[in-house]
């Protein structure tokens, strides 16, 4: 196996590889497939027992098709960097949200999302044309099988040849139908999957950037299951509405219209009649439906909820042994969601069974109909074939049309829940000054900051701090003094209910987001990694870094030569949340993610509290050399982890009791001093214990 790491990214990186199988070395296929924010190409050789990682220095999505001929490589496709909305013929900019979920509102909010693609005219252009031409082609059938009874009705024998040409046509032009039919279907298919795909995009980048008020209350199961089920919608009401309702409607017209001018107008009526009861009893039937759907995804949310919470939390779930409980909690919500579905089904039953009933009277009053003015006289064999044709033509339609009404009015309802979501507006109003995210430390004030989650819980009361450019200060105290909070206000999570908190001497609500925290790190005390590679985690503190910037970090770190011994390197998944890996690889990948941001402010809160004593001081060293030349917060309990900052302040319930230096405070007194005190008294009897 060849291994070989190379820097750059695309079809210049892949030409550099050279002769890498020997010159004479056959043709060979090679699948490239890109994983974003992964750091690396894989690329896999079939019927080469050789494999190459080829780093990217953008971490995107993106497929090439390449080949290798005569020992080099050959890039099919560009394997540069592309931006998160990839599709050249989309816009970016997207409407408003509806505001409820009815069909009259929706349908002028996907064609609007739909006619972002250019392509959008050509290709409605040709589906309508495309549509014309299947309906007439099925139509000609049993225009066709008309002309050839009456002919052979006539004189079987003198006109058997052209007779013989027009039953092949007839037959023949069902397969041509359904043929332009699958055409259009190819032609228009692609702006509901586009659109299907823009309204997810839209989703989830609008739940990512609501504040943490929203996230605490979300149930991510639930989430999970909207976002799956409206791009699904989007794509069902797409085709619901454009390939088989506008279809449905053009060939009741023209089947209408034959049958009028070629059988009997009151034929054409019954026909009519029976489409207008059909419709009738769809949607009476499907309106009482929906209500039962919403209970059906209400009670699938839930049950989905309590599965994701029980695996997220496994350890917990098994450290206290309530897996039966899990399940049980889990069963009763399942029952519910039995009991609605069921309900479903039952008005489903009944819409099949009413439809099936409405369709076949129409069909045997056409029939008997027709056959009664062939007994007179009044038509003709093939009038009564004619007829017989088209109300089959029609009825195959008809009865997909009440099953992908039920599906659009299901559609619908799942819609409502997310314009329900994306109806919700941050309660943070984003601020429209770019702070500097690059250059020396940040400049921290905060003046009389007051704050409470609720009215009734006060948490800071007046608070005041200062941190100059590249300096660095403690908050400690006792827990639920308000430390954590001034992290969160800092990161704007919130804002103050009264006081100012400047950064640059800019009021933070005056900053807008992006730059704010483009220009903050944060090390916190329970390191979060995605179910990804190492090298995902890391470049996530900047995603646009190159491999070599990457691994410097984990160099910074520490991070770097415990990598190297992992059987993948930095291709090693770290699993759910990154259980795989120990406290201390998981702080040092966070560590590292601070170093490649390379932030004006740098956070810690309680970056070592979870840590034994000798990993603590690795952890500590290397944040010390994080926090050089950079302005600093630490929040802490141990008072041994922020000796060395320039100031630390002391608080208790919301407010700062004391300030000083760490000589400062233990020569004070004060309630530093003591808490000093009990720390080096409990320090003292582990050390005689051990």
């Amino acid at each position: 196996m060849v291994m070989a790491l190379l820097a750059g990214g695309g079809a210049a990186a892949i030409s550099a590889l050279g002769n890498c199988v020997g010159p004479s070395a056959a043709p060979v296929t090679v699948r490239l497939q890109v994983c974003r924010h992964s750091g690396l190409r894989r690329l896999s050789l079939l019927k080469a027992r050789c494999r190459l990682r080829i780093a990217a220095p953008y971490y995107g999505c993106r497929a090439a098709s390449l080949s290798l001929s005569r020992g080099r490589f050959v890039c099919r496709a560009a394997a540069a960097a592309v931006a998160v909305e990839s599709d050249a013929n989309v816009k970016t900019a997207l409407p408003t949200i509806p505001s409820e979920a009815t069909l009259a509102k929706v349908l002028p909010y996907l064609w609007r999302l739909a006619s972002s693609d250019t392509t959008l005219r050509w290709r409605l252009g040709v589906a309508l044309i495309l549509l014309v031409a299947s309906k007439a082609a099925g139509l000609a059938g049993p225009i066709l099988f008309k002309q050839a009874m009456d002919e052979l009705a006539q004189s079987p024998l003198r006109v058997a040849k052209p007779a013989l040409v027009a039953l092949v046509c007839a037959a023949l032009s069902k397969a041509v139908s359904s043929a332009l039919n699958e055409t259009r279907y190819i032609i228009f298919a692609p702006l509901g999957q586009i659109t299907g795909r823009r309204v997810g995009v839209q989703l989830l980048d609008h739940i990512l950037r609501l504040d943490l008020t929203f996230h605490l209350e979300r149930k991510t199961g639930a989430l999970s299951r909207i976002l799956d089920r409206a791009q699904r919608s989007v794509v069902n009401i797409f085709r619901a509405v454009v390939f088989t309702f506008v279809p449905t409607f053009v060939e009741l017209i023209l089947v209408c219209g034959l049958l009028a001018t070629q059988v009997s107008g009151t034929i054409a009526a019954i026909v009519a009649l029976t489409f207008a009861a059909y419709v009738t009893w769809t949607v009476h039937i499907t309106s009482r439906a929906a209500e039962s759907r919403k209970e059906v995804n209400k009670l699938e949310n839930l049950a989905t909820g309590k599965a994701v919470d029980a695996l997220l939390n496994y350890e917990t779930v098994v450290q206290f042994n309530n897996q039966s409980l899990e399940v049980e909690q889990y069963n009763k919500l399942l029952q519910g969601y039995q009991s609605a579905s069921l309900q479903a089904e039952r008005l489903s039953a009944a819409l099949n069974a009413g439809q099936a009933i409405i369709l076949s009277i129409g069909i045997a009053a056409v029939m008997a109909l027709a056959g009664l003015k062939v007994a007179r006289g009044l038509s003709t064999v093939g009038d009564l074939v004619l007829a017989n044709g088209l109300i089959l033509q029609l009825s195959g339609p008809l009865q997909f049309l009440g099953f992908l009404y039920r599906d659009l009015r299901q559609s619908l309802v799942d819609l409502e829940s997310l314009f329900t979501i994306l109806s919700t507006q941050p309660l943070l109003k984003d601020g429209t000054v770019e702070l500097e995210h690059v250059g020396r430390g940040a400049k921290v004030r905060a003046r009389d900051l007051r704050f409470s989650y609720t009215s009734s819980r006060e948490v800071l009361l007046g608070v005041n701090l200062r941190a100059d450019p590249g300096e660095s200060i403690a908050l400690v105290g006792a827990s639920g003094s308000g430390k954590s909070t001034i992290v969160k206000l800092l990161l704007r999570l919130y804002d103050p209910d009264s006081g100012s908190l400047f950064l640059d001497d800019h009021d933070l609500r005056s900053l807008s987001q992006d730059s704010l925290r483009s220009a903050v790190a944060v090390v916190p005390q329970d390191t979060i990694l995605f179910n990804d590679t190492i090298m995902y985690n890391i470049a996530y503190g900047r995603p646009n870094a190159t491999q070599e910037q990457v691994i410097q970090a984990a160099k910074q770190a520490r991070l770097h030569d415990a990598v190297l011994r992992m059987p993948d390197g930095y291709l090693t998944m770290v699993g759910e949340r990154g259980l795989k890996l120990s406290g201390g690889e998981k702080q040092r990948v966070a560590i590292a993610r601070a170093f490649l941001k390379s932030p004006r402010l740098l956070i810690c809160d309680e970056a070592t509290s979870a840590l034994d004593s000798g990993t603590e001081a690795a952890i500590l060293k290397s944040l010390k050399e994080l926090a050089a030349g950079r302005t600093c917060v630490f929040v802490a309990h141990r008072l041994s982890t922020i000796m060395h900052c320039d100031r630390i302040l002391v608080m208790d319930a919301g407010v700062v009791v004391e300030e000083g230096t760490h000589q400062e405070l233990v020569a004070k007194g004060g309630r530093y001093a003591h808490m000093w005190a009990l720390q080096e008294s409990e320090e003292s009897k582990k050390t005689v214990k051990i």
